[in-house]
């Protein structure tokens, strides 16, 4: 009878644990992790779709833009690996980049390979996973790719899932039209050679290099109204440039462009110089202080087709309240007229309170965008106290009711960088109300202010 009874007893204790921990739960952790890619854009070196009228060379280099996602919500463990296999009929070269808070990737043996972080928080008691926590990851990267196909006109560039996507190559040239053409680029080429005189500074020489300047969002979106800019914006700066074809080019000879003071930069940049060909004639570097120096090579000089774009991603660096700004570009265009840049800039729409519990804790609550305005890409920088620590956060949308209500799972995504907490808005257009409550224990007890 005392062996029936500890028999018992056991399995009750056996019982109680199945309870704590569900079966649904517990299948839900497997590893279930797949990819897909959802649409993709395929552009030349010069971000311009490739399309049956925009046809490109065959063997030449192609941007891939790949909108990726989990092929279902799941549990993330730390660095979990899977696979998406690239289409055959394109060469890969080895490239690699982050993925941000979701982690990283790499392009290897024709193969898209992601490493992922963990995409979920534990609960309080830190022993199972916080499933309303867990982020549904997706995003677009860029890959670089080579054709390979010769004697076709288009093909089928296939990454499952239905997707498709096509590129169109020109046809062969006529050798009797390559040799005019060729006949006029030598009589160009030696009208440059015939000048004398040459200086290296082409701002001395008088040269305006740059054609045309453009301010975009990431998304290549430009600022108006209806898509105004925020402080600190992610914004790109796109640069058409062109050589008169009489201009003698050397190597060396470089050009200089101070940025207006418009623009945060964070790091110094240097990339090659393309034309519209594809051909590298030289090198242009940006330094910390905004100024964008364009260095030409040999190459530079002994072509006819000396024109291209240059294209930089910063931030707007915006120090007044003003609900627009003008930018001096001192860059004309073909008409001679200055090209000045109009930015709508919407006014910050955050409030901020906080409020010491009785269990030593601090709660925050950071209320923005009340007025519902169409917010793109953004991003919320708040600077943590000293002698606090996160505790954990949540985050509530205001419904059409007025109700604050728990947002689907991925629409922020949150980490902390350096002293700040950092926020991004995953939906691309934020235009709700957003309320984001932080939970911080008192780390220093000596504290009594925050």
């Amino acid at each position: 009878m005392k062996r029936l009874k500890k028999l018992w007893s056991l399995s009750a204790i056996i019982g109680m644990m199945i309870s704590l921990f569900p079966m649904s739960a517990i299948a839900e952790t497997a590893d279930q992790t797949g990819v897909v890619v959802n649409q993709v854009t395929v552009t030349d070196t010069n971000d311009q779709e490739i399309t049956e009228n925009h046809r490109i060379d065959q063997k030449t280099a192609v941007k891939l833009s790949l909108s990726w996602a989990l092929a279902q919500p799941t549990l993330i463990e730390e660095n979990t690996t899977t696979i998406i296999e690239l289409p055959a009929n394109l060469h890969y070269p080895e490239q690699s980049g982050s993925l941000g808070e979701m982690g990283n990737y790499q392009v290897k043996n024709q193969q898209l390979i992601f490493q992922f972080k963990q995409n979920y928080q534990k609960t309080a008691d830190g022993r199972v996973p916080d499933f309303a926590s867990a982020k549904f990851y997706e995003g677009l990267i860029e890959v670089t790719a080579e054709t390979t196909s010769e004697n076709v006109e288009a093909e089928t560039i296939d990454f499952g899932n239905n997707v498709l996507t096509s590129i169109y190559y020109n046809k062969a040239s006529d050798p009797a039209a390559d040799i005019v053409n060729q006949a006029e680029a030598d009589q160009t080429i030696a009208k440059r050679q015939a000048r004398a005189d040459h200086e290296a500074n082409l701002n001395a020489r008088g040269v305006n290099l740059f054609t045309n300047i453009k301010i975009t969002d990431f998304n290549d979106q430009e600022f108006n109204e209806e898509n105004p800019a925020v402080q600190d914006a992610n914004i790109k700066i796109h640069f058409d440039w062109v050589l008169d074809d009489a201009e003698i080019i050397q190597n060396g000879d470089f050009y200089t462009y101070q940025l207006p003071n418009y623009f945060s930069i964070h790091k110094a940049v240097t990339d090659v110089l393309k034309n519209q060909d594809g051909d590298v004639l030289g090198s242009f570097t940006l330094d910390l202080n905004g100024l964008l120096t364009v260095t030409f090579n040999d190459k530079a000089g002994n072509l006819s087709e000396r024109q291209g774009t240059i294209d930089l991603r910063t931030e707007l660096k915006i120090t007044t309240e003003n609900e627009t700004i003008e930018i001096s570009t001192g860059i004309t265009d073909e008409a001679g007229v200055e090209i000045r840049i109009v930015i709508p800039v919407v006014k910050a729409d955050i409030s901020k309170s906080g409020k010491i519990e009785a269990d030593n804790s601090v709660t925050w609550t950071i209320i923005l965008n009340e007025e519902r305005r169409d917010l793109r890409n953004a991003v919320l920088r708040d600077t943590m106290p000293e002698g606090l620590s996160v505790w954990y956060t949540q985050d509530y949308v205001m419904n059409e009711n007025g109700e604050w209500v728990i947002p689907p799972a991925g629409f922020i995504n949150s980490w902390i960088a350096g002293t700040d907490y950092v926020y991004k808005f995953t939906s691309g257009v934020m235009n709700q109300p957003v309320k984001i409550v932080l939970k911080m224990r008192v780390a220093d007890e000596s504290k009594k202010n925050f």
